[in-house]
């Protein structure tokens, strides 16, 4: 059941953002937009993906999570404004670029790309907390909780972090135990796009709607 739900509340941001795409009309939406795509489609097929050949079902979730780290590096490096911190992000994503084949070659034989999502998981982390200093250090943000982007970074931030540890665990545990750490995963999906939701509905700022 609270898989059908994580699926389900994966399509509602996509929903939102169109009923709403007057208020987001920004670059970066887009991509959290693009990637609300990527992650329904992988949660639909996910059954189907299950059925397949274990190297080919750990190179379907390594295709999506090197493509969904991609897009969150993208929307960070469109939302930082600090030149270093978006020098950092590509640093990182150099980085993570090339832990990706290594983490092919040498882990293919697990059902869960395991270093590549821990990897993701660091960097997101990072530039969460680049994101927070900005603002901290921003005079011109009052309520930081007010932009669309605290939002949706804060959703990207619980759905990472959260599923951290489950999806670490999981190439070494066996199918009923997979079974019993899936909820977890699927709560941090609902959060994350609860949060989605919030942001594609929010007005843009004064001045952007002006312009």
């Amino acid at each position: 059941m609270i898989r059908l739900v994580s699926i389900l509340s994966t399509l509602l941001p996509i929903i939102f953002f169109l009923v709403y795409k007057k208020r987001n009309q920004e670059r970066r939406l887009w991509v959290v937009f693009i990637n609300c795509c990527l992650s329904f489609l992988s949660d639909a097929s996910y059954k189907a993906l299950k059925d397949l050949k274990k190297t080919l079902e750990f190179d379907a979730f390594s295709f999506y999570t090197f493509t969904e780290y991609t897009l969150i590096a993208i929307f960070f490096y469109l939302t930082l404004k600090t030149n270093a911190f978006r020098k950092a992000i590509i640093v990182c994503s150099i980085l993570f670029y090339l832990i990706f084949p290594l983490s092919i070659i040498y882990y293919r034989d697990l059902n869960f790309d395991s270093l590549t999502f821990s990897t993701e998981a660091v960097f997101v982390v990072v530039f969460s907390i680049m994101y927070f200093y900005e603002q901290i250090n921003d005079p011109n943000v009052t309520f930081v909780y007010g932009t669309k982007s605290f939002w949706i970074i804060i959703g990207i931030l619980l759905y990472i972090t959260v599923g951290l540890f489950p999806n670490i665990v999981k190439p070494f545990l066996n199918h009923k135990e997979q079974r019993l750490l899936a909820p977890i995963s699927n709560m941090a999906t609902v959060l994350r796009n609860v949060l989605f939701i919030i942001s594609f509905r929010m007005l843009p700022p004064v001045s952007k709607r002006k312009a």
